[in-house]
């Protein structure tokens, strides 16, 4: 054989690096994907619940054009879903009784004893929880009313759709 005679192909040396670099790109890809995914669901919250506090604004307008701005208190036992045009998709309504493992990730649900909204994440890498350890959302509509003498009737001066607990989720 010639000994000057060109190689042609691959040593396995050759390819154990190439299948080195190729196994570094697609894990760097898929935490990228991962990332992608949950601040994807967080922007999707985040419209919702925008979109949520915009129903909850025209509601008050509403009761505050009608004169019937008594009614405001009872904002607070509502379901912000119905102050929307349509529900999200993975909205699964109104639930009397909860049991959390049976809620599928990444939906929404109005808890009717608590009067709370919840949103079950389904991405929760970087999701910090408050105190309760749960890896959900949950809100509630929250009035305010002037301190008052005891004999008055309290009037809501504020309402508002804010987390119960706390939490950060910070993707990025």
């Amino acid at each position: 054989m010639n000994p000057l005679k060109k190689q042609t192909g691959f040593s396995l040396v050759e390819l154990a690096i190439v299948i080195l670099i190729l196994s570094v790109l697609v894990i760097v890809f898929l935490s990228r994907m991962q990332r992608y995914q949950e601040l994807a669901e967080k922007t999707v919250v985040e419209a919702t619940l925008a979109n949520m506090r915009s129903g909850l604004r025209y509601r008050v307008a509403e009761l505050m054009m009608n004169g019937r701005m008594n009614e405001m208190s009872s904002l607070s036992r509502e379901n912000p879903m119905s102050w929307l045009k349509a529900p999200p998709s993975n909205y699964l309504g109104q639930l009397a009784s909860v049991q959390d493992e049976s809620i599928p990730p990444g939906s929404w649900y109005f808890d009717q004893r608590q009067h709370e909204l919840i949103y079950l994440l389904q991405h929760s890498r970087y999701f910090k929880p408050g105190p309760d350890e749960q890896k959900m959302i949950r809100f509630r509509v929250i009035t305010s009313t002037p301190k008052q003498a005891a004999n008055t009737s309290a009037r809501v001066e504020g309402i508002s759709l804010a987390p119960v607990g706390s939490y950060d989720w910070v993707v990025f």
